[in-house]
């Protein structure tokens, strides 16, 4: 059975090389999937050029199977070795390759800046953790207008160094339409470092460091702080509105959402995925629901952990194929106390506290956030509680989630399932997202010079 695609868990891997203040880190260079086999703890999908995967011989298709000479038998405890290599300059890795048993080793090589833009690193504390900041800026001394752009829910670095990353494309454009694009890493992720763990967090701790990120951006003489949109991509867009109802931007955007509970997301991902798989079908779609529905309300309402309920190999197994367990309570490298909080929070009520303008885009074919239902109503919400014309909602023709062009659903789920997805991806930008972004804050920006005017 395939696993649910509904949330992207591929990464890209970097880890820390020395004990100087947030020194950058050494970054592996590959992107890297669940090994759904079970014949290893994770596979290769791709090894980014001359980075250090590249200089050690790593292929595509290579299995992992150990790390420094520990085994690696299941993802998540692969993802706590990898971490551990950031104490040493050299790692070694055991792979399978085509049937056959192999080690590469090598040196881990820092990550490269981007050369594309000015970049401008930066870092604030929170209770004792330091947290990488990244602005990348047009030429110039601004002040700009700036864009606070938040990351969907991965345990992974928000840098975007791969340069055939649609996102890392969106944001070159961005930039070179004259905004300055802002980011926040999460705790132990890129640079950052200290006690906290990005896969051990709860999604209110992830929100109070993005709304420290957003007061650490307004100290800056570089932005245009009457001008400050939040972005919210994903998951990000369930924080988008919580700091917006708080801080009050100029304006917020939001990208690939939902805005309904946790519990109810999970449980409408079978049916609308599950029949787009290879071999699956609508009646499948239901009676997975239905099998999952009570392991799932056991856990966002009744606070049990998924290792209580998982009281057999049968069971177990389950999880891993149809919930993406990795073991450790932990979904999607997440702990189940992120979904938990998540679960429990009324974003609604958040949307209902806007008093600046929104803009909800929805790709017409963005499988993970299921259909358009979520973002039609964001604007219904906005309106309704301004008792005006507020927000916006704008469909994006022939894309998905993470700014791809595409012609379906379907054809996701299959490019997902063959793991051509990346590659696609590179040729397959659709750089008109930009341009939906920077022609409705243009109006907004018009629009608040014409109020002031009157």
């Amino acid at each position: 059975m395939k696993n649910l695609i509904y949330l992207s868990f591929v990464l890209l891997l970097s880890f820390s090389l020395n004990a100087e203040e947030l020194p950058r880190r050494g970054m592996l260079g590959v992107k890297l999937a669940p090994d759904t086999s079970m014949k290893s703890g994770g596979v290769i999908l791709e090894v980014i050029p001359n980075g250090s995967a590249d200089k050690m011989g790593i292929e595509k298709g290579d299995r992992i199977v150990s790390i420094n000479g520990s085994k690696t038998e299941s993802f998540q405890e692969m993802m706590k070795q990898l971490i551990e290599t950031k104490k040493m300059k050299t790692t070694t890795l055991g792979l399978i390759r085509k049937e056959k048993r192999i080690e590469l080793s090598g040196e881990l090589l820092p990550t490269p800046f981007i050369v594309e833009n000015q970049y401008i690193l930066n870092s604030f504390d929170y209770k004792g953790n330091q947290i990488r900041t990244i602005i990348e800026k047009p030429k110039g001394n601004g002040p700009f207008p700036t864009i606070y752009y938040i990351q969907g829910y991965p345990c992974q670095s928000c840098e975007y160094t791969d340069p055939s990353s649609p996102i890392r494309k969106f944001i070159n454009d961005l930039v070179g339409l004259g905004y300055l694009v802002y980011r926040v890493e999460k705790p132990n992720m890129g640079d950052s470092r200290g006690e906290l763990q990005c896969d051990e967090i709860t999604f209110s701790i992830e929100n109070e460091i993005f709304t420290k990120g957003y007061d650490e951006l307004l100290q800056s003489d570089l932005v245009d702080k009457d001008r400050v949109t939040i972005f919210g991509h994903s998951l990000g867009g369930m924080h988008a509105p919580i700091i917006s109802a708080n801080k009050k931007p100029f304006a917020t955007i939001v990208y690939g959402i939902r805005i309904d509970n946790w519990y109810d997301y999970m449980l409408k991902t079978f049916e609308i995925q599950v029949p787009l798989w290879e071999g699956g079908d609508y009646v499948q779609g239901v009676e997975l629901k239905n099998q999952v529905r009570d392991y799932l309300y056991e856990i966002y309402f009744k606070g049990k952990t998924p290792e209580e309920l998982i009281d057999s190999d049968s069971i177990r197994e389950f999880f891993l194929t149809h919930l993406n367990y990795f073991g450790d309570n932990k979904f999607f490298g997440r702990s189940h106390k992120f979904f938990v909080d998540l679960n429990a929070q009324n974003i609604v009520k958040y949307w209902s506290q806007a008093r600046n303008p929104v803009l909800s885009l929805h790709g017409q074919y963005d499988l993970q956030a299921l259909d358009n239902e979520s973002a039609k109503r964001i604007e219904k919400i906005v309106d309704y509680y301004n008792g005006s014309d507020m927000a916006d909602y704008i469909e994006v023709p022939n894309t998905e989630h993470i700014f791809m062009k595409v012609e379906s659903q379907k054809q996701v789920a299959q490019l997902s399932e063959s793991g051509q997805m990346f590659n696609y991806a590179a040729d397959n930008y659709n750089e008109e997202i930009p341009l939906y972004v920077h022609n409705w804050l243009k109006k907004v920006n018009e629009r608040n010079k014409s109020s002031i005017n009157k």
